[in-house]
């Protein structure tokens, strides 16, 4: 999967563009389609600059308006995907986007009864199920009450019924949610613990051997922390075939490149020879290591390509 550089203002992605789309000048300034990324909030002033661009007078724009990676005067931040997941401006939106749709989850819309057999629009509901029962029943009662052609009256005891399973039903949401951020949590602490760093060197998109599809690939150094041992390996989402990883070291003395599995609870490497056999070996400690972060945290798309 080819990459992207973002282009940020306020915590909001507001572009999104092929990385081999970008120019990158002398000067750091980031341009696109021989045009200049730029930042700018006054309408007028933006005009007056549109101007200079269809004019070619690019040297008589203001430096305060150009973009280049990282934080800018203009307002905007620039850079990759992987660098914006952990920008403290991204985190704390995600932290508000998280705390708005646990409200927004708490709105649940009870529907209580049809009136005038389904001709008139039904008695419902609709507010915090995690407020009092008695609140939202007597809520509820005053609904009832106040709607004529009600074609189903109901008692407390139904009507706290449904409450209750709205409120279950909530619940058992919120439980899996919680349950999958835990799962989230224990897979970023296992990525960790590999005590590894992956670097993409290289990626992009060619044509398969299917005819209209592509391969996905990117060429990645995985480093060890402690060590400092750096390995080097491409990984590939063939068509039809799935995400692989390859080393891009011998693997045999004289014999580059593999295939690496797993096979049990042990990682092995294997080549296969023009005769047709195969030769394996187990991988090393690091290359262990290597080889489960790259796929635990795939540096391409790792999902169906066909």
């Amino acid at each position: 999967m080819q990459e992207y550089i973002l282009i940020v203002r306020a915590g909001k992605v507001k572009h999104m563009l092929p990385a081999k789309a970008i120019e990158t000048k002398a000067d750091g300034t980031l341009w696109c389609d021989n045009k200049p990324i730029l930042g700018i909030n006054d309408p007028a002033e933006k005009a007056r600059i549109v101007k200079l661009i269809k004019a070619g007078k690019m040297d008589q724009i203001p430096d305060k308006y150009f973009t280049r990676l990282g934080n800018n005067l203009n307002g905007l931040w620039a850079g990759t995907l992987a660098e914006w997941q952990t920008h403290p401006a991204k985190i704390e939106a995600d932290r508000r986007a998280e705390q708005k749709a646990a409200e927004e989850a708490k709105i649940i819309r009870i529907c209580l009864s049809s009136r005038g057999w389904g001709d008139l629009s039904p008695v419902a509901w609709t507010g915090d199920i995690t407020r009092p029962e008695n609140e939202i029943l007597n809520e509820c009662r005053a609904a009832l009450n106040s709607a004529r052609d009600v074609d189903h009256p109901q008692t407390d005891n139904e009507i706290l019924a449904k409450i209750q399973k709205a409120r279950a039903k909530y619940e058992a949401k919120l439980e899996e949610a919680r349950q999958e951020k835990i799962a989230q949590e224990k897979e970023k602490a296992e990525i960790k613990a590999l005590g590894v760093t992956a670097k993409v060197i290289k990626s992009g998109e060619v044509p398969s051997a299917e005819e209209g599809c592509f391969d996905y690939f990117a060429e990645v150094t995985i480093t060890d922390n402690k060590t400092g041992e750096t390995l080097a390996f491409v990984c590939r989402n063939v068509c039809d075939v799935g995400y692989v990883v390859n080393p891009a070291f011998e693997i045999f003395p004289g014999t580059m490149g593999g295939l690496g599995y797993k096979a049990g609870d042990k990682y092995l490497w294997r080549v296969y020879q023009k005769s047709g056999e195969f030769k394996e070996r187990k991988m090393s400690d690091f290359e262990r290591r290597a080889y489960i972060h790259l796929h635990k945290n795939p540096p391409i798309y790792n999902g169906i390509n066909m």
